[in-house]
């Protein structure tokens, strides 16, 4: 995931969470003028399973990420408990924000980017707060959309049942949508890989076909919207 300013390049570091199921246990970032790679937040332990990362974005030069620590052994794979908390991942990790009760592991605890430069938490409630101190400054009246956000925080991209629609966050209108593929159980696509350019233009979205026992990939088919065009 490219930063605003197109200077850095944040990606995730995976391991197995859950059997032989992959996904996102730390962070690491790229400096791209230099080539400087470093590791923001190491893959960790607790209880010995896997820290989950969950629903990375950047807002100005801030790596903002949510953190699932486990608090109990659980299942082989997965814990009855846990933590869940936002980090801003450019500034130590830092904890900006933690869910006051203990989350499962499909919890609701979300967080999204505002065009006014603060996040949303979603957690039960809605609060908007500041990704560098931490404070809450407001509940926030309204749901967010859900979705993937441009880079400029003015559109974000989401699944309306059979759609994928681009949501303007200024006006409130759907300049365009696509059919979505459908879920990978029931006619073998996976889920759209969605990337915004760093102008907030455009969008590539790559969408892999399986075999019959959705594990092994057939095809990918790439596509490439322009927002920008007539």
């Amino acid at each position: 995931m490219l930063s605003p300013d197109g200077r850095q390049l944040a990606y995730a570091l995976c391991d197995t969470v859950n059997g032989d199921y992959g996904g996102p246990v730390g962070i690491g970032s790229v400096d791209l003028s230099t080539g400087t790679k470093s590791i923001l937040v190491p893959p960790t332990k607790h209880h010995d399973l896997f820290d989950l990362i969950n629903d990375i974005f950047w807002i100005d030069d801030q790596l903002i990420a949510i953190r699932k620590i486990a608090l109990t052994d659980g299942t082989p794979y997965l814990a009855d408990a846990y933590d869940g908390e936002v980090i801003n991942v450019s500034s130590g990790p830092k904890q900006i924000y933690k869910s006051p009760e203990a989350i499962d592991t499909f919890a609701k605890l979300e967080a999204f980017p505002n065009d006014d430069h603060t996040i949303t938490v979603v957690d039960g409630k809605s609060w908007i707060v500041n990704p560098y101190t931490g404070k809450i400054i407001k509940p926030r009246e309204l749901p967010p959309p859900k979705g993937i956000f441009s880079p400029d925080h003015t559109r974000c991209v989401r699944r309306k049942g059979c759609v994928l629609e681009v949501f303007d966050l200024k006006t409130g209108k759907v300049p365009c949508h696509l059919d979505a593929p459908e879920s990978s159980f029931g006619s073998g696509c996976l889920e759209p890989k969605i990337v915004w350019s760093t102008d907030s233009s455009k969008l590539a979205i790559i969408i892999d076909t399986t075999k019959k026992d959705h594990r092994v990939f057939d095809r990918s088919k790439l596509l490439l919207l322009d927002l920008e065009y007539e």
